[in-house]
């Protein structure tokens, strides 16, 4: 015999599904992504914007961080008379209009040092995307791309390119911030 729920019943179901909800968007977590500067690389954008979506995806506010970059290198080529233009100002003005286009899907931010003050900023820091732990492109930034900056359980590795039997020959030092990661998830096969 089918016997219809009790009003009582029913208000307890929605509000025990408000509550569920409002627990979900409490645990929404701000999530720094940290990946090669470069708004005009093909794979880093596409590999940054499928990061950030998967974290979107889970519910999470993805933000692409970029270290600022020191102008100290370019004023000096400057001033020994070498002429220095960014990878923008040689683009096709097109092909640049396309990149700004698609680069306002990836939340950016560009941050200064001290890094540990990011700490209290973001919930997580995931390091990941295209070419972050290339031994060609990480020497001397190896507490930036390693999160050394992050706490342990801030630390999350999300696709980043390893390049392994280059560390394996030459930089295994260099790849001591590996052992900061409790676990992590490459795009390359070692």
């Amino acid at each position: 015999m089918y016997r219809p729920r009790s009003r009582g019943l029913t208000v307890k179901l929605i509000e025990r599904r408000r509550t569920l909800k409002n627990e979900n968007e409490e645990k929404a977590k701000r999530v720094g992504v940290v990946t090669l500067p470069g708004l005009f690389n093909c794979g880093n954008r596409l590999q940054c914007y499928a990061v950030c979506s998967i974290y979107k995806k889970l519910g999470h506010d993805p933000v692409s961080l970029t270290p600022k970059r020191s102008k100290a290198v370019r004023n000096a080529k400057r001033l020994l008379g070498r002429e220095w233009r960014t990878e923008e100002e040689m683009m096709d003005p097109r092909r640049a209009a396309r990149f700004d286009r698609f680069n306002e899907l990836i939340e950016e931010r560009v941050v200064n040092h001290p890094y540990k003050l990011l700490r209290r900023q973001y919930d997580l820091f995931s390091v990941g995307s295209d070419q972050t732990w290339n031994p060609n492109l990480v020497r001397g930034r190896h507490s930036w791309f390693f999160l050394g900056f992050a706490r342990e359980n801030q630390r999350i590795a999300l696709s980043p390119i390893i390049l392994a039997n280059r560390v394996a020959r030459c930089l295994e030092k260099e790849f001591q911030g590996l052992k900061r990661f409790r676990s992590e998830s490459s795009a390359e096969r070692s």
